[in-house]
């Protein structure tokens, strides 16, 4: 029991520590989003549908342009440096793939 309770404690101490981390990281983060679903519906509509890895090439051009940008941001948000480049990387093709399942499971791209 006392474990329990401890483990608890530890979690709501975390939780309290992480909330304004994310408040900073937040916008961030949605400026982020918001190029990436942005970048997704302009390689829709001048690619055209069936050309999912021309669209996907499109995207990800994009979103090396706007790289430098989004990092300063994070940096600036959460007083760190970039890292993992790779790891970047490979999570924003992540979020890309992600939207892209959302909007497809809306039906709002073409086929």
């Amino acid at each position: 029991m006392k474990i329990v309770s401890f483990l608890k404690r530890v979690l709501m101490i975390a939780g309290t520590a992480v909330a304004p981390a994310m408040a900073q990281v937040t916008p961030s983060l949605t400026g982020l989003l918001s190029v990436v679903v942005q970048s997704i519906l302009t390689a829709e509509a001048t690619s055209g549908p069936k050309k999912g890895e021309e669209k996907m090439i499109n995207v990800l051009t994009t979103m090396e342009l706007v790289a430098p940008i989004s990092i300063q941001m994070m940096e600036r948000a959460t007083g760190k440096d970039l890292a993992d480049d790779e790891l970047y990387v490979q999570g924003v093709k992540k979020l890309v793939e992600g939207v892209v399942d959302i909007l497809n499971s809306f039906r709002v791209l073409p086929k």
